[in-house]
C-alpha cells in the first residue's frame, strides 16, 4: 500500500475521470465521484482498506486538454491539499487534432503536451506525497489506425516524463496482491418493517475474480434467474404468480464471489417463495438442464456481450477493473471464445459446487422474522 493512512488521493482529467461527478468537487456522498474508473478505485480502496480511511476526490472536467488543466491547477489541485495527485490527460489534445482539424488553435501539439505535463509535475512534486500519471488511451485494437499512433504517441511522452520525474517502474512488475478477503459465515438476518413487499435474498458462496468458473456460473445463473425466460421468473411469477420480482445475479470479489437469489412478494406468499426456491435448486440438482435452455442460456450470454461491447463506459468500466484486480487484460476475442467453450458438464458442476454448500439469508418486510429459510 502506497497511501498513508488518511491520505487525500486527488484525480484530474478530462471526461473519463469526470463522467458525471458532483461539482464544484467531487468528493462525499450520493454518487460524488460520478460513474468513472475514480468510483471503482474509491470504492476498492473504502471495501479493502477501511482502517485507512483515504479520501478519493474527483477533479476531472470533461473536454478538458492539459492546457486547462494548468489553468486551473491551483484551485483544483493546490487549493484542495492533496497529499497525493493522479492524473489522466491526453484524449482531447490528441481528439481535436481529428474531429476539429480545421479548427487549429484547439490543437495541442506533442511538444506543447510535453511541456505543459512537464511544467504541472515539477510544480505539484514539492507539495505532495506523490504522482500517479495514466497513459491516454483509445480503444483501436489497429495500431496502425492514425488516431490510434498519435495516441500511442502522447502516451510515450506521459510515460517518458513519469520516468525522468518519478523515477522507472516496469510495466513487467506484478501488481501489489490483495489482502485475503475474510471468511464470512452463512448467516440468517431479518428485519421487520411495516412496509408493502418482503423483500428475500438467498446468498451462495459463488466464484472469485479471475476464475475461469465465471464462464459457467454466468450461464448457469442466465438459465436459473438471470432474465424472463429463466426457470425461477417463469415457474415463481408466471405459472404461481407469487412475487413481484425474482431473479438472481453472481458477484466477484479479489478471492471470492456470491450467486445471490433475490424475490419480491407480500407477506402471505413470502415463505411459499422460499419453498419453491428451494424445490427449484433441489430440482436442478436432481434433473440437471436441458440441452435447448443451455444452449439458448449460452448464446444468449454471448449476445449480451457482444452488445455490451458497443457502450463506451461499459468497455471503460471492464477495462479498468481488470487492470486494477487482474494481471492481465483479456481481449473480447478471448472471452467470446470462453463463453462458447462452456459445456453442459461445466454448468452441472459449478451448479452443484455453488447450490450444495451453506447459504446465508436475509428478508426485510411484515413478518419477516417468523420466516422459514
Amino acid at each position: 500500500m502506497i497511501f498513508e493512512k488518511g491520505s487525500k488521493i486527488l484525480f484530474i482529467g478530462d471526461s473519463i475521470s469526470d463522467y458525471e461527478r458532483a461539482k464544484p468537487v467531487g468528493e462525499g456522498l450520493f454518487d460524488a465521484w460520478g460513474r468513472s474508473y475514480v468510483a471503482n478505485v474509491g470504492a476498492l480502496l473504502g471495501c479493502m482498506y477501511p482502517e485507512e480511511h483515504l479520501r478519493v476526490v474527483n477533479m476531472g472536467i470533461g473536454g478538458n486538454q492539459v492546457r486547462d488543466l494548468e489553468a486551473r491547477w491551483q484551485t483544483d489541485v493546490f487549493d484542495q491539499k492533496p497529499d497525493w495527485v493522479c492524473v489522466l490527460i491526453g484524449i482531447n489534445d490528441v481528439w481535436r487534432q481529428f474531429d476539429s482539424p480545421e479548427l487549429k488553435e484547439q490543437h495541442v501539439s506533442p511538444e506543447e503536451y510535453r511541456e505543459t505535463y512537464d511544467r504541472l509535475i515539477a510544480q505539484t512534486l514539492p507539495r505532495v506525497k506523490g504522482m500517479v500519471l495514466m497513459t491516454p488511451y483509445f480503444m483501436e485494437p489497429n495500431r496502425q489506425d492514425a488516431m490510434r499512433a498519435r495516441m500511442d504517441e502522447y502516451g510515450a511522452i506521459v510515460k517518458e516524463l513519469a520516468e525522468k520525474l518519478l523515477g522507472a517502474w516496469g510495466s513487467d512488475q506484478a501488481p501489489a496482491s490483495l489482502p485475503a478477503p475474510a471468511i464470512a459465515q452463512p448467516g440468517r438476518l431479518v428485519r421487520e418493517k411495516d412496509i408493502e413487499q418482503v423483500h428475500v435474498c438467498l446468498g451462495y458462496p459463488g466464484v472469485a475474480q479471475g476464475s475461469e468458473d465465471l464462464y459457467p456460473l454466468s450461464v448457469l445463473n442466465n438459465l436459473f434467474g438471470g432474465g424472463m425466460s429463466s426457470r425461477l421468473f417463469q415457474r415463481i411469477r408466471e405459472e404461481m404468480g407469487a412475487v413481484y420480482s425474482v431473479y438472481s445475479y453472481p458477484t466477484t470479489y479479489p478471492g471470492c464471489g456470491t450467486l445471490t437469489l433475490y424475490a419480491g412478494t407480500s407477506p402471505e406468499q413470502a415463505q411459499k417463495v422460499i419453498d419453491e426456491i428451494h424445490a427449484q435448486t433441489q430440482l436442478l440438482l436432481r434433473d440437471g438442464i436441458t440441452k435447448e435452455e443451455f444452449e439458448q442460456s449460452r448464446d444468449q450470454l454471448k449476445g449480451s456481450y457482444i452488445l455490451g461491447l458497443e457502450s463506451t463506459s461499459s468497455r471503460m468500466s471492464s477495462i479498468g477493473r481488470s487492470r486494477l484486480l487482474l494481471e492481465n487484460l483479456q481481449t473480447p476475442e478471448e472471452t467470446i471464445a470462453k463463453i462458447e467453450a462452456v459445456r453442459m458438464e461445466d454448468v452441472m458442476r459449478v451448479a452443484n459446487d455453488v447450490f450444495q454448500k451453506p447459504y446465508a439469508a436475509s428478508a426485510v418486510g411484515k413478518n419477516a422474522g417468523a420466516l422459514q429459510f
